[in-house]
């Protein structure tokens, strides 16, 4: 079997939650939920894994945009049990830090809403949110680019807020 180097990319995933705060300090990490298995891989590796693993539905399962190259060890049987895979995505894993969601854009009366239209956080006079948290779901390409989107509008709107004209 020929390997073919490359990075798997799972960018559009469904996921029903809510991540909370271990404390009430902002300098802490949010607690995730567990999860049974984290899809990432390289290669012919990647796909190998994302199929076995979607065959169960009763794991639970994060997916994650990137992974090592390849798995060279793949074809040896050893390498193509459960167990292999399971210590694989526990132990050979990362993310890109593409994170989406974190700021709901809403109505001050909306106790979970972080910001207003015009990207300003409730209660906290002069502080906007203009990044990739705003948006509601991560978009089906790189975040990148609907990110440089949020930040032009943003600051046209600033600029609007201050009567600034640049032509």
């Amino acid at each position: 079997m020929a390997q073919l180097p490359g990075v798997q990319s799972i960018i559009q995933f469904y996921r029903d939650g809510d991540e909370r705060l271990k404390y009430e300090k902002p300098d802490q990490r949010p607690l995730l939920p567990e999860y049974d298995f984290i899809i990432v891989g390289g290669g012919s590796a990647g796909c190998v894994l994302a199929n076995r693993l979607t065959e169960i539905s009763h794991w639970s399962v994060l997916l994650i945009e990137a992974g090592p190259r390849e798995n060279l060890l793949m074809d040896i049987p050893i390498f193509d049990t459960d167990d292999y895979w399971k210590c694989f995505t526990r132990h050979v894993t990362y993310t890109i830090y593409h994170h989406v969601g974190t700021c709901k854009m809403g109505p001050a009366s909306d106790r979970l809403a972080v910001v207003d239209p015009r990207l300003r956080v409730h209660g906290v006079k002069g502080l906007r949110v203009i990044d990739a948290s705003i948006m509601p779901d991560i978009p089906a390409a790189h975040t990148n680019g609907p990110t440089i989107m949020i930040a032009e509008k943003g600051a046209d709107m600033i600029k609007e807020d201050w009567s600034i004209r640049v032509t």
